[in-house]
């Protein structure tokens, strides 16, 4: 079940991040605990206590600065060796708790009800690699698009 257009608020509990280009699940590759483990689509399960399952956490004094932390393993949304390049994978990584570096994602309303995520260390945003439809789409980050439809748009759907 995808949001309504109009549901862009930043959630306040668990929700499901959907692909607004594939309409598919960010989720953590076979459901992984361990830290460096890859970020990418797949068919939404719609399942509780999945690896497709997310919390914001709002962090430092930035309204819309985030921790993303992943319901099934407990690990925060990265940026591997948080790198600034475009195409760098994103992983799984221990939540440092600091704030304001690749752990951190600013949200940036695009309209329609869907958001980017910007990562604070690189500047650059979360997609999917090559726009791609196909489950196992790994995520990565890339000059960001500012586009609603793009495979850097993500909706918000309460799990």
């Amino acid at each position: 079940m995808m949001a309504s257009p109009a549901a862009a608020a930043p959630p306040a509990n668990l929700v499901y991040l959907i692909n607004g280009l594939s309409g598919k699940c960010l989720g953590i590759n076979s459901g992984s605990h361990a830290i460096g483990a890859l970020a990418m689509q797949w068919q939404c399960a719609n399942q509780p206590f999945s690896d497709q399952g997310w919390w914001l956490f709002q962090i430092g004094s930035v309204p819309n600065a985030y921790e993303i932390h992943n319901q099934n393993s407990f690990l925060c949304l990265g940026i591997d060796r948080a790198s600034v390049a475009n195409g760098a994978l994103a992983i799984q990584a221990a939540c440092s708790g600091q704030t304001y570096n690749n752990q951190t994602w600013l949200e940036e309303p695009l309209g329609g009800g869907r958001v980017q995520f910007r990562n604070y260390n690189s500047g650059r945003c979360l997609g999917i690699s090559a726009g791609s439809n196909a489950n196992g789409a790994l995520a990565m980050q890339w000059d960001c698009a500012n586009r609603a439809y793009s495979d850097q748009a993500w909706i918000y759907d309460p799990v």
